[in-house]
């Protein structure tokens, strides 16, 4: 394959990966606290925003892992970034990993959230929650932290686009 072809896979798996998380952060709040709950009612209405979300979540986990997969068999040196000095290596480096880190641990707290609330959901009949017994501790812990990484998420990539743009000046 063409470094030209692979560089292109791997930006339509950045953008697409974008879409999913720019509809992660505001389809969850448009669905939740936009959409008349009344339509549906309250518990259908909020089981369908977490469904959407956690089919979400697991797409952009597939397509995460397969662009790092994809960068490892077509590294595409001809057309990665060239780095002005070691500084600006260091940040960029810190800050894709910072990303890759906040996703994990959304997903970790999102996970634990899930399964430690007690709002029923059937998942594709695959998964069915909750399935242990609700620890409203941890599900209270597992909340918070995952508004709170969604807000550090904002953050990382406001930090993440403003680089981009000052890169491509």
């Amino acid at each position: 394959m063409t470094n030209t072809k692979a560089y292109y896979i791997d930006r339509g798996l950045h953008w697409l990966s974008a879409i999913i998380i720019i509809d992660m952060l505001w389809g969850m709040g448009t669905s939740i606290h936009i959409t008349d709950y009344r339509i549906k009612g309250d518990l259908i209405h909020k089981q369908d925003a977490m469904t959407t979300h956690l089919i979400e979540a697991i797409a952009l986990f597939v397509l995460l892992g397969g662009r790092i997969l994809w960068n490892r068999i077509y590294p595409n040196r001809d057309t990665k970034m060239v780095f002005q000095s070691v500084r600006h290596k260091v940040i960029t480096y810190g800050l894709h990993y910072s990303l890759y880190l906040t996703f994990a641990l959304l997903a970790i707290s999102g996970f634990l959230s899930l399964i430690n609330g007690e709002l029923p959901l059937d998942f594709l009949g695959v998964l069915s929650v909750p399935f242990t017994p609700v620890d409203r501790d941890v599900f209270g812990f597992a909340f918070e932290s995952h508004e709170w990484l969604t807000k550090w998420l904002y953050a990382v990539l406001g930090i993440h686009i403003v680089g981009g743009l000052y890169l491509h000046r």
